[in-house]
């Protein structure tokens, strides 16, 4: 997509000195730099925003401006900025934010868990925002040989913002004392989604599917050894399968380079209590995956 030089640079002018240029209508209603950010998205074609650079232009030089805003959610975006991305769109269309959004490169400096946290606080990618008393981020050692993936909170979970501290999470700790031979500041719990969904229901598949890109963070920060999914949900977006966890289970798996073990949600064993000695069995080969000691041996 060529760049519409001979448009383009009266309003650029206008962006530097706004006394030759006065703009109406801002600031902007409803306009905010996770807007752009969402609507940019990965598939955007950042060989515009390369050009445009590279010619030193004034336009490519505010495109280097909004590219650094769009790609770190660590950038303070003033309100100028935000006035000029919109302008930008009215005189030459989205496609010219897209290209200024670009993809997000590899970061130099690793992913901290605080980064993620900062990124996930007052998210309202979905319905689920709404009726939250607490996001349930997840807890435990940042750099866990072990991590454990549940599928959303429940009531004493947003009650408390913490992950498995109901009945289900009593269960859990007890395996992972008395079975993996761990404690739980050992290890590392999160769940699919990070907001209670009502009645205690099954996440929806687009409830999923906003809050899993924080998910994908955590297990990127921590690069865990094992990965344990408890439930069908967390095994089905993890592992990106239509199985069953009956037909899961008992075998590890791949996640980026961690195993990943697939098993009955504690929940699910509280009522179905004969199913315990299979989550047992799973836990067996997650002990020797860890190299940790075996029960009974």
């Amino acid at each position: 997509m060529p760049i519409p030089s001979k448009r383009i640079y009266p309003p650029v002018a206008g962006w530097f000195f706004p006394q030759f240029l006065p703009v109406p209508g801002f600031p902007p209603r409803s306009v905010s730099v996770p807007d752009f950010k969402q609507r940019a998205g990965d598939d955007s074609r950042a060989d515009l925003l390369d050009r445009a650079s590279a010619d030193a232009t004034i336009c490519g030089r505010i495109f280097i401006l909004f590219r650094r805003a769009f790609r770190s959610p660590q950038v303070k975006v003033d309100k100028r900025t935000i006035e000029m991305a919109v302008e930008m769109e009215r005189l030459f269309g989205t496609d010219i934010l897209l290209a200024a959004a670009g993809p997000r490169p590899k970061s130099k400096m690793p992913m901290t868990m605080e980064a993620v946290r900062e990124w996930v606080d007052d998210c309202t990618k979905c319905g689920l925002a709404k009726g939250r008393t607490n996001i349930v981020f997840g807890e435990g050692n940042p750099k866990a040989p072990i991590v454990f993936v549940g599928e959303g909170p429940g009531a004493e979970e947003d009650a408390q913002g913490r992950p498995f501290v109901g009945r289900a999470g009593q269960m859990l700790t007890r395996i992972i004392e008395n079975v993996l031979h761990l404690s739980r500041e050992d290890v590392y719990i999160a769940n699919i989604v990070k907001c209670r969904p009502p009645g205690n229901r099954t996440p929806l598949p687009d409830e999923c599917a906003a809050c899993i890109p924080y998910l994908h963070r955590q297990l990127q920060v921590i690069n865990p050894k094992v990965i344990v999914a408890l439930g069908s949900v967390a095994a089905r977006y993890l592992l990106d399968t239509k199985e069953t966890i009956g037909r899961l289970r008992g075998r590890f798996h791949t996640y980026g380079a961690a195993k990943l073990m697939p098993t009955y949600h504690t929940a699910y064993l509280l009522r179905n209590p004969a199913d315990k000695r299979k989550v047992y069995d799973d836990m067996l080969l997650v002990c020797q995956a860890l190299g940790t000691k075996v029960p009974g041996s």
